[in-house]
């Protein structure tokens, strides 16, 4: 996995996350400024799950790991905004690509493919992911093509 700087022009990131919004979410966060994309695992029933829970959405358990995904994946599909509607802070990195990836973990994330040109994008594509530091405290994972 590489680092990836902020780029407004190639990758969208206005209006950012509140990630103190939610404690159970803290170690995805601190996990990002890291550079490690970590994902929830039920202890009790095995499943994995994306975005963060206070408890499995498969079987209820609070029993709750962090495991760590290698930030393979594969682009399971995608929209690219070509305009915008109401969030007008993204129209300077029209279009971009906003993708729904499966990652080696077993998870679909959803999240920008970067560093490639739209109309090269297609489903079934190997990504990687890329750590985009936007601000000192907030850090995005976009992917990117291997």
């Amino acid at each position: 996995m590489r680092e990836h700087h902020s780029s407004l022009e190639c990758d969208p990131h206005p209006p950012l996350p509140n990630i103190d919004q939610v404690e159970y979410a803290r170690p995805h966060w601190e996990g990002l400024q890291e550079e490690q994309l970590l994902i929830q695992e039920c202890s009790d029933c095995g499943e994995r799950q994306h975005f963060p829970r206070p408890w499995c959405q498969y079987c209820g358990s609070e029993a709750i790991e962090w495991i760590e995904s290698d930030g393979t994946a594969t682009l399971y599909s995608y929209s690219i905004p070509r305009r915008v509607v109401e969030v007008y802070e993204y129209e300077p990195a029209l279009p971009y690509v906003m993708g729904y990836v499966d990652l080696d973990v077993g998870v679909r994330f959803v999240s920008n493919v970067v560093n490639c040109d739209v109309d090269d994008v297609e489903i079934g594509m190997e990504l990687e992911a890329v750590f985009d530091h936007v601000t000192d405290d907030v850090t995005l994972v976009r992917f990117e093509p291997m």
